[in-house]
């Protein structure tokens, strides 16, 4: 039965309208959303039973208007249900979240718990649901515009890195005949296409930001015109909360792909000896840092489960393995030094598998990537530095002498720090000539027991960090070895292996049998894995973006299946 419209005199009260218009005042038991009128018990038995109306659903005295007022005098709510557009929104369903119309709430909410947005919206405005709603665009408005200018000082950091780079490549060309002119060529195309790709790519980004504020700005611009309307506002705040989450996370996705490719001219050493040679003027290496990442990676947004290990002890081995350390290498390659038996161990992490090893000329412990696919590694007990072509055959080439017995090397510009026995630090040139020394207290080294190094590098500025496993500190060092920063902290019982990635740091303590990440931006310092995990002993910890995966040496004399393994950790 449809409502008459006509107004009741007395609206302090809900009557039973059908009731009411044969000049009974009996008070309502129910409201029907589909009909808009209040029911007695009598009536809504009639409803129930016939076909036209049966299926209509009725609001109890818990749910539906408290006066007649709130229902004939509703605020003035011209907003159209989307899945039914002749009704009105009038509805609430917490349990789902969503506005509905009366159609709605026969169709899909019969069950449900259900308000009516005339009755809960006035204290809406003032509340939290909606702050926490406007402080959300408000804080990803101002996501937006970090991203823009990061994508713009990005687009110039790209077309910068193209154009010194091409520059040293001519200013290197200069000096070789005109035999090159075919090289140069496909090394500047090399050059261009990545440069041209990294703009292309990010030169789509902006637009994509673009269109995301836009929407930000509309949906404000609808929030901010229904201020003043309490039902309409609750509505409309409620259909923006989902569209922020869905611009939320395509600002995410953008942001993963705001990120420029590290490259530059590498001069090839052979060309100055044989120009006919394969590899004449040079390479273009990409680096596998790429430089400053918009939002890099946190590690501990990621969470990590134990899978399958990677054997890495061979039948040619002559003992059980002591692995000291892991390099990232291109290709989907991990190298892993054999401490025990004088060998690098070479992985392909697609297949899980060792895939060659390399004899050395004797017990490796730390060592670093070079420019064009080379290593370096420090052989501790010959005191010298070896240096390896991790390509095709990766074969052993030359060494230098060092003064005592080195633990850690880092590479930065030509240049190599490394590490030695009783905690001294030495910067040299790749022919081991000292350039600089760590300083000393009273004739004595600030370090105990360095044992582990590595760079830390954004583009920008370049860092030395230091564990020390006796003092139980990581040490931040510039690259001229001045201190800059301590990090002592109770957790960290004799740390091992570092491992740079973006701002973070991946620290091993041996100790305590745990491994953190540290930011060093921050200086917060957040456990990753433990001894529930299955950590036991840790030496060093890489993680691969590209495999998703962390793998972690460990040692413990004795414990053949801990050290003769990469263990691996997969993201979940």
């Amino acid at each position: 039965m449809e409502v008459s419209g006509k107004k009741l005199s007395d609206q302090d009260r809900a009557y039973c309208q059908p009731c009411y218009e044969e000049g009974e005042h009996i008070t309502a038991d129910a409201f029907c959303t589909v009909c808009k009128e209040f029911l007695c018990s009598t009536c809504i038995n009639e409803h129930r039973a016939l076909k036209a109306t049966k299926r209509h659903t009725l609001l109890d005295k818990t749910s539906m208007p408290t006066s007649m007022t709130d229902k004939v005098n509703e605020e003035n709510n011209n907003m159209p249900c989307d899945i039914h557009p002749k009704e009105f929104i009038k509805y609430f369903c917490s349990s789902h979240e969503t506005v509905n119309c009366g159609h709605c709430l026969v169709i899909e909410h019969r069950s449900c718990k259900i308000n009516i947005i005339s009755e809960i919206s006035d204290s809406f405005k003032n509340g939290p649901d909606y702050r926490d709603i406007k402080s959300l665009i408000s804080k990803l408005l101002k996501d937006v515009n970090d991203c823009i200018s990061d994508v713009e000082s990005n687009i110039k950091t790209v077309l910068k890195i193209g154009e010194d780079e091409i520059k040293k490549l001519k200013d290197y060309r200069e000096k070789v005949n005109n035999n090159f002119d075919e090289r140069e060529k496909s090394l500047l195309e090399i050059i261009e296409q990545i440069k041209d790709m990294d703009k292309s790519r990010l030169d789509s980004l902006k637009p994509k930001c673009d269109e995301i504020k836009a929407k930000l700005d509309e949906m404000k611009c609808k929030l901010d015109a229904q201020e003043r309307n309490s039902v309409n506002l609750f509505i409309e705040a409620k259909k923006v909360r989902k569209q922020v989450e869905c611009l939320e996370a395509a600002l995410n996705d953008i942001s993963k792909e705001n990120i420029v490719q590290r490259y530059e001219f590498i001069k090839d050493t052979a060309t100055e000896k044989l120009i006919a040679a394969s590899s004449s003027l040079g390479i273009v290496s990409k680096d596998q840092k790429t430089g400053k990442q918009t939002v890099p990676i946190d590690l501990t947004s990621l969470k990590f489960t134990k899978v399958s290990g990677i054997l890495v002890k061979s039948s040619t081995d002559i003992g059980e393995c002591w692995l000291t350390s892991m390099l990232l290498l291109s290709g989907n390659r991990l190298l892993v030094s054999d401490h025990n038996n004088s060998t690098l161990k070479l992985v392909d992490l697609q297949t899980s598998s060792m895939i060659s090893q390399i004899k050395l000329p004797g017990k490796p412990f730390g060592m670093c990537v070079l420019p064009a696919d080379k290593v370096a590694v420090c052989l501790f007990d010959k005191s010298s530095v070896v240096f390896l072509d991790t390509r095709g055959q990766n074969s052993v080439g030359t060494s230098i002498k060092v003064e005592v017995k080195c633990y850690d090397i880092a590479y930065h510009n030509d240049q190599l720090i490394v590490s030695f026995e009783g905690g001294n630090i030495v910067k040299m040139d790749m022919e081991g000539n000292t350039i600089k020394k760590m300083d000393t207290v009273n004739g004595k080294a600030l370090f105990k027991s360095c044992f582990n190094m590595t760079l830390m590098d954004d583009g920008r500025n370049a860092a030395i960090c230091v564990s020390d496993y006796y003092n139980h500190t990581v040490t931040k060092l510039d690259i001229d070895l001045n201190i800059l920063q301590t990090f002592n902290d109770p957790a960290i019982q004799n740390p091992r292996g570092l491992t740079a990635f973006g701002n973070q740091l991946l620290i091993c303590s041996y100790g305590t049998t745990k491994i953190f990440r540290l930011d060093m931006s921050s200086g917060t310092m957040i456990q990753l894995l433990g001894e529930s995990d299955g950590i036991q002993h840790p030496y060093r910890a890489v993680y691969s973006p590209e495999q998703n995966k962390l793998y972690i040496i460990s040692y413990e004399s004795g414990k053949n299946d801990l050290d003769n393994n990469v263990h691996v950790y997969k993201e979940k």
